[in-house]
């Protein structure tokens, strides 16, 4: 799996995840550790736009959702994830269904113009 994390507008504290391939529980563990280390010295809004429509999902996704619920524990971002195939959609309803505690951080949107909507940033 392809994993790119890098500021997509700094000055509106976004911070874009763009996951592609055949989803690699090694890549998400590398992608978790740089998730890590760009939130080290946060800015106060930040949120967090996670692309996973163009990822090969594997069949045990929903035994290893405690990874991603950690990391929201740690972190006050907002988080959306853009995608649009059925089995991510129900993999996200699995997700803020088990997590409730943190489940109101998350929001998921099928293209761009709906996430930044959700974050309240302009598109261009």
């Amino acid at each position: 799996m392809d994993v790119d994390i890098h500021w997509e507008k700094r000055e509106s504290a976004l911070l874009r995840i763009n996951c592609s391939g055949q989803w690699n529980w090694a890549d998400l563990d590398r992608a978790s550790t740089v998730w890590k280390a760009a939130r080290s010295a946060p800015p106060e809004n930040l949120c967090v736009l996670v692309d996973l429509r163009r990822v090969t999902m594997p069949i045990d996704v929903v035994l290893h959702l405690r990874t991603a619920a950690n990391l929201a524990r740690e972190s006050n971002a907002l988080v959306v994830v853009l995608a649009t195939s059925a089995a991510m959609l129900l993999v996200f309803k699995t997700f803020v269904a088990m997590y409730k505690a943190i489940g109101d951080k998350f929001h998921i949107a099928a293209d761009e113009a709906e996430a930044y909507a959700i974050l309240g940033l302009p598109t261009a």
